[in-house]
């Protein structure tokens, strides 16, 4: 299929069908993200039987904001970008350490509570349509270090991938959050930005995983949309994005299973199971994390109605 370059949706190629630039991490197939892309894109040109076809636009480093901004129609990645745009967009994306919904919660609150509603207002005053595509709790459970990590301390001035409300949380243990723009936990580690120096051990690199990261409950996938295109797509077509993106997300956890054994494969772990968080960073994290949110709160009405609405899912989950 022919890479569209245009700034935004180009006008039917073929009369009766709609084609939409679609923007997705720059991947290749074999990954778990150039995976999703790929499921996504042909289950939802299936469903509706080729009538609506999805065109790969260039890849951009930020999908969400090239939505938001209107370089294509729909985008499919995590929601932690949309932080950016407006911090309440954090309990969609996957609120940081304690404060966050285990996977099976964060999906029933969306899904079956309030929580779509909200956040399709949230998403209306930026002009895209949000749809939920899972939460994965992979990629979550673990910090790959360079360093050996034994205190709160250790984190002074180290370099960590953080995306999100985990930025504030790594910033708050005072080291420096770092975007990764290759979302390649192997190659970020290896090549020495997620600490601040490599431990070296007789010439051969080693690193360190520590299990409980700062997201433990894992972050939400999702579809974005523009407003515009989706209210000219038919109700079907609609439908068929919803299911087309739950799809994409079943393929996605799968791949991604199979790419944290991958990771602690290349790390030379050769443990079963990595020792945990030292207590005193999991406390600090925890309070940091708890400001983090309370400030969110008081942003404006609707983070205020947001954070409502998930204090009450984790109520449920409590009882």
């Amino acid at each position: 299929m022919p890479v569209v370059t245009t700034a935004f949706a180009s006008p039917a190629i073929i009369p009766g069908r709609k084609d939409l630039i679609f923007s997705a991490p720059a991947r290749p197939q074999h990954d778990a993200f150039g995976r999703m892309e790929y499921v996504f894109r042909h289950t939802y040109e299936k469903l509706t039987n080729a009538h609506t076809q999805l065109h790969i636009a260039e890849p951009m480093a930020d999908t969400y904001t090239d939505v938001v901004d209107g370089c294509c129609d729909v985008a499919i990645g995590f929601m932690h970008a949309a932080v950016t745009q407006h911090p309440a967009f954090g309990y969609f994306a996957g609120l940081p350490c304690s404060m966050g919904l285990p996977s099976a919660r964060q999906t029933a609150w969306i899904n079956s509570g309030d929580g779509q509603e909200i956040w399709d207002q949230l998403g209306f005053e930026l002009g895209i349509k949000p749809l939920f595509a899972g939460n994965v709790a992979t990629h979550a459970v673990a910090l790959h270090s360079r360093r050996m990590i034994c205190g709160a301390t250790h984190f002074q001035n180290m370099r960590v991938q953080a995306n999100g409300l985990v930025r504030d949380v790594v910033a708050g243990l005072g080291a420096t959050p770092v975007i990764n723009e290759t979302e390649d936990e192997i190659d970020a580690v290896q090549s020495g930005t997620s600490a601040s120096r490599p431990a070296v051990d007789g010439g051969k690199s080693q690193a360190h995983v520590i299990s409980g990261g700062f997201l433990p409950h894992g972050s939400t996938l999702a579809v974005s949309v523009h407003r515009k295109t989706w209210d000219r797509l038919s109700r079907f077509e609609q439908q068929a994005m919803h299911m087309a993106a739950r799809v994409a997300a079943a393929s996605f956890t799968n791949f991604a299973n199979s790419k944290d054994r991958a990771v602690v494969t290349a790390l030379g772990v050769r443990t079963p199971s990595a020792p945990k968080m030292p207590l005193d960073v999991m406390v600090a994290a925890n309070r940091i994390a708890e400001a983090v949110v309370a400030d969110i709160a008081s942003t404006d009405q609707i983070s205020a109605r947001i954070n409502s609405s998930y204090l009450a899912a984790r109520s449920r989950q409590q009882i």
